[in-house]
């Protein structure tokens, strides 16, 4: 029971969250440098944008747009080190002479199957989200990003090879026990001038 009721007050919040994301205040961002502020927010990797609250929005995908800012959240195209051509849509979660972005969506997971009776062909599935995090690091010189796993030491030496930090938490192995947020802000605390 209570999990039904946490069920249902997810979708209510996510209902009316969805309802009202368009009247989020927003800045659409142009690779030429230019922007535009308006109310907007982003579904399917684009951009739905409206300048006012009346106006019917406008979908933007990365052919002209860099990115958005939605409430100080800053988001961009980014292209990424996969089969997919076409660039992601990502959070900015740090910035400097390395990024590190974060897609952040939910992953559906079924929690039980219920079968109602002997005979019913259709039986009950309770499924809930589970928010399913990937870290992207690229520096500025780069076009692509490489996804960024916490326990790949690899990647870590990579981004991140000129700090004294760093090189003792891979040392000590203790990086495996930090998420990529936590070594991306030693890094930047203690080595990023």
């Amino acid at each position: 029971m209570k999990n039904m009721k946490w069920i249902l007050g997810f979708l209510l919040f996510f209902v009316i969250v969805n309802l009202n994301a368009q009247d989020a205040r927003c800045i659409l961002l142009f690779k030429d440098g230019t922007s535009i502020d308006g109310f907007g927010d982003i579904k399917r990797n684009k951009i739905r944008f409206r300048i006012d609250l009346e106006e019917k929005a406008d979908t933007w995908d990365h052919t002209l747009v860099k990115g958005v800012i939605i409430a100080e959240i800053e988001f961009e195209y980014v292209s990424l080190k996969t089969k997919s051509k076409k660039p992601k849509l990502l959070k900015v979660m740090r910035d400097g002479e390395v990024r590190l972005y974060a897609n952040i969506s939910l992953k559906p997971t079924v929690k039980y199957v219920v079968n109602v009776g002997t005979n019913n062909p259709f039986p009950r599935v309770y499924s809930s989200g589970e928010r399913e995090i990937a870290y992207y690091l690229k520096k500025k010189t780069e076009k692509k990003a490489s996804r960024f796993y916490a326990n790949n030491k690899k990647i870590i030496l990579k981004y991140f090879q000129n700090c004294d930090v760093i090189s003792d938490i891979l040392e000590s192995k203790e990086y495996k026990r930090l998420s990529p947020v936590q070594i991306y802000d030693l890094y930047d605390v203690y080595c990023n001038e």
